[in-house]
């Protein structure tokens, strides 16, 4: 009986140690996004006055730059981050993805517009 409980014992702390441990959050990208409200990023980019220097000394280097046709420059900066929360015992996962995508068009590296999404 008491190798038996033992071995229930060591079943059950080997299904529960992962699930707890295995709780974490996984991020990506320009970690400064991280937390930004609109508000907050409409404070910092001014149109027509906010320079691609000031931005890049702000956010760092961005995720992609793409030169535009008409001479403007296109910068975007991206966070994504992903909170799991295992359950193994209970068989599912819970997942909760979140990303940030800041979307900056300069001319003369000057800032002419923005989008800033939260998903």
């Amino acid at each position: 009986m008491k190798n038996k409980n033992r071995i229930l014992i060591a079943l059950s702390l080997m299904l529960l140690i992962p699930a707890v441990t295995g709780c974490g959050t996984m991020s990506a990208g320009t970690t400064t996004l991280n937390g930004m409200s609109n508000r907050t990023i409409s404070a910092k980019l001014i149109k027509g006055e906010t320079t691609k220097n000031e931005v890049y000394n702000w956010l760092g280097k961005p995720a992609t730059v793409t030169y535009l046709s008409n001479g403007e420059e296109k910068v975007v900066y991206q966070y994504a981050y992903e909170k799991v929360s295992p359950t193994i015992v209970l068989g599912f996962n819970l997942h909760n993805e979140h990303a940030r995508t800041l979307t900056l068009i300069f001319r003369n590296n000057v800032l002419q517009n923005y989008s800033y999404n939260i998903e």
